[in-house]
């Protein structure tokens, strides 16, 4: 296997793009070459990428797509551009991202008889409309393998789309070389993550944390970390609720590390999540984490409740809000989950990810030669 394909969506601030930088960086460093195909638009680069990893385009000179017709020409073009791609790079093999991209991938590959392997990254994937279903019913069984960010996740779509059932479960790897030491401030609660309301559920981790505020007094204060489409609501949102001087939205940063450094407590509360990269990166940081426990399992899978976490029921406000209250008020709880939070970094590191990601991406590619 000297040949990598990956295809997404677009290079963005996301977990899913992050995970795909990071393989190809590691990819690069053992003479493998990968290049990133992208669907969409790439506004920059929000990820450090190795020299060595090509980054290919096709949604250039195509225009705006704004009507239904547009956007269904647009599926056309990119899927003759990804055809022709393939056909002129031929690459040992293909790892795709994604719903969409998932099923582009899979028809290109096969007609070219090229091995793909796909990934679910998205936990909307379970309610995103009966046209994305029906794709998924009609091409998921016919990738030759899976990689799964979880055993829900896994599960679900061997049940539900036929996926191969020689898949593995592999969780993200860490990205983090160096921990900062830790200096937690008092009652400095942070969040991290792209403000898509559809999927993040910062409203209602706003209103929580509000509601905690009072019993507390206003002795914290919440301070999220990240960009995305929903920033002005979320901006009108805040000022509603007459939460100006305790939730700050603070953008994207550089350095989240020292954010999480200086944390008395990490929260997330999603509607749906794969492996999260932010709760991953938190507890690796060793600081105390809540997370509610949502589909498709991946907080559930890192957390071991009262343990090295907490986890809260999905979307219950009330919970959220008596789990920020007792992990304020309980140092010896937050020492407690922070020592056993680090204990992550064992089983996620670059190294035993790539290993584990790189023999299966093998095993599918002579597994089609035999």
């Amino acid at each position: 296997m000297n040949k990598v394909f990956f295809t997404c969506n677009r290079l963005g601030y996301g977990g899913a793009e992050r995970v795909i930088c990071s393989l190809c960086n590691e990819m690069a460093n053992y003479d493998i070459k990968s290049s990133i195909v992208c669907l969409d638009v790439i506004d920059g680069f929000h990820y450090k990428l190795n020299n060595n990893v090509t980054v290919v385009e096709l949604n250039k000179s195509v225009g705006k797509r704004s009507s239904w017709f547009s956007r269904k020409l647009w599926g056309f073009i990119y899927l003759a551009r990804l055809f022709s791609l393939f056909k002129k790079e031929r690459p040992d093999i293909v790892c795709s991202f994604y719903s969409k991209q998932n099923c582009y991938s899979i028809l290109c590959a096969k007609l070219l008889r090229i091995p793909v392997v796909c990934s679910e990254r998205d936990s909307l994937f379970l309610n995103d409309g009966k046209v994305n279903h029906l794709l998924r019913s009609i091409f998921y069984k016919y990738a030759d393998g899976f990689i799964h960010q979880t055993k829900w996740s896994k599960e679900y779509l061997e049940y539900h789309y036929k996926t191969n059932k020689d898949s593995i479960v592999l969780s993200n790897p860490l990205w983090i070389k160096s921990f900062p030491e830790r200096k937690p401030l008092a009652g400095y609660i942070i969040a991290v993550g792209r403000l898509t309301e559809q999927q993040k559920n910062f409203k209602g981790l706003i209103r929580g944390f509000i509601k905690a505020s009072q019993i507390l007094n206003s002795k914290i204060q919440l301070s999220i970390f990240g960009e995305g489409p929903s920033k002005n609501e979320l901006e009108s949102f805040i000022v509603e609720q007459g939460a100006q001087d305790i939730v700050f939205l603070k953008g994207q940063i550089d350095n989240v590390l020292e954010e999480y450094s200086k944390a008395e407590m990490f929260v997330l509360f999603s509607h749906g999540e794969g492996y999260p990269n932010v709760l991953l990166e938190a507890m690796a940081c060793g600081v105390p984490c809540i997370s509610s426990d949502c589909p498709i399992g991946g907080p559930a899978s890192m957390i071991e409740n009262g343990e090295n976490g907490i986890l809260v029921e999905n979307e219950n406000e009330d919970d959220l809000t008596q789990a920020i209250v007792n992990l304020h008020n309980d140092e010896a709880l937050r020492k407690k989950l922070s020592e056993k939070a680090i204990e992550i970094r064992a089983n996620n590191s670059m190294d035993i990810i790539y290993k584990a990601f790189y023999q299966y991406m093998e095993h599918v590619c002579n597994k089609r030669q035999r």
